[in-house]
């Protein structure tokens, strides 16, 4: 892997600065070592799923919960992988070196297809909010955000598909109309309350069906609600949280409860539940004994949580990576 040098790091940091912006990766193709199969995902009760290679460094994961498959991204590799728990070993959607380095995913059931945040973590080119073919990996469609910017996290409002940018402070979108077309996002919201200077600001996103946008804000450990008025932006409000955050990341609305968060914090190490009252929240963790994770995908009644491990690809812990990179299963009831 090539030299990597950070100023920062992506959920606690200002910056971010590689020497290279692309980051080596092997091209070994391991297979997953998953313990055993039983044919039904809603039922598969391993407490973690190990996952092949040295440098692979996963950031985003979403799911398919028709067909019971997740599918992953390497910040490092810029792959997209996919896989069945319990019943298929891991194989590559797009193999390594297919994006700059891949950050959010999200699988979009009405196009059924795959969003990919693919960022250029060396900072020389806007980042893409592309759709993606599942089956062999195209793109079928590719979003320019017009600036130096950082594609994070993707979520949906009705047909309209939403992006964090966390350095240019904004949530981009790209209209129902203009998916299948190569057309640049357009700036969702902007709010004062967005701005960070020259750090990282908004992290996971997450609507909850009606008029709520939910995103997480780093510099402060904050989550804010942005009002949603007939798909269009309307105003932001901080949520007042009964516990401190610490690099929010993955966040994601009614997989505890109808009136419920479910947030993945790096810096805490842990996924928690989040019930909401008003402009108000209090957490209950479900798991805090992971691995630097990021993003979390429901099958089930499980969340399967990605431990990114991105500490060592950015040098907060300079100690070797503890491996295999893990995706763990928490339980949600």
């Amino acid at each position: 892997m090539e030299a990597i040098r950070s100023s920062t790091v992506l959920g606690f940091a200002l910056a971010l600065v590689f020497a290279n912006g692309c980051v080596e990766h092997d091209d070994e193709r391991v297979e997953l070592r998953s313990g055993h199969a039983n044919g039904h995902i809603e039922h598969c009760e391993l407490d973690a799923i190990e996952l092949p290679g040295s440098s692979l460094y996963p950031e985003g994961i979403t799911s398919n919960r028709q067909t019971g498959t997740l599918y992953l991204g390497s910040m490092a590799e810029g792959s997209l992988s996919r896989l069945r728990p319990c019943e298929s070993d891991i194989e590559y959607v797009a193999p390594p070196g297919t994006f700059r380095n891949v950050v959010g995913v999200a699988w979009d059931r009405r196009r059924d297809a795959v969003w990919v945040c693919n960022t250029d973590l060396g900072f020389a080119s806007p980042p893409r909010l592309e759709l993606v073919d599942p089956d062999d990996g195209s793109v079928i469609a590719s979003h320019d955000f017009g600036a130096i910017g950082f594609c994070n996290d993707i979520t949906f409002v009705k047909r309209d598909v939403l992006a964090t940018d966390s350095l240019g402070h904004r949530i981009v979108r790209v209209a129902a109309d203009d998916v299948l077309d190569d057309t640049p996002v357009e700036t969702w919201a902007a709010p004062p309350e967005f701005d960070a200077g020259p750090g990282f600001s908004l992290n996971g996103l997450a609507y909850d069906g009606k008029h709520a946008l939910y995103v997480a804000y780093i510099p402060t450990g904050s989550i804010f609600r942005a009002e949603v008025d007939h798909g269009d932006y309307a105003g932001v409000t901080e949520l007042e949280l009964d516990a401190a955050l610490a690099g929010p990341d993955g966040l994601y609305v009614g997989w505890t409860g109808k009136h419920e968060l479910v947030l993945v914090e790096s810096g805490t190490h842990r996924i928690s539940s989040i019930e909401l009252d008003g402009d108000a929240g209090t957490l209950e963790v479900l798991d805090d004994e992971l691995d630097f994770p990021t993003t979390a995908a429901k099958l089930g009644d499980s969340a399967w949580v990605l431990e990114g491990k991105l500490d060592h690809l950015f040098g907060i812990d300079p100690s070797p990576v503890d491996l295999p990179f893990r995706i763990v299963r928490v339980g949600l009831n």
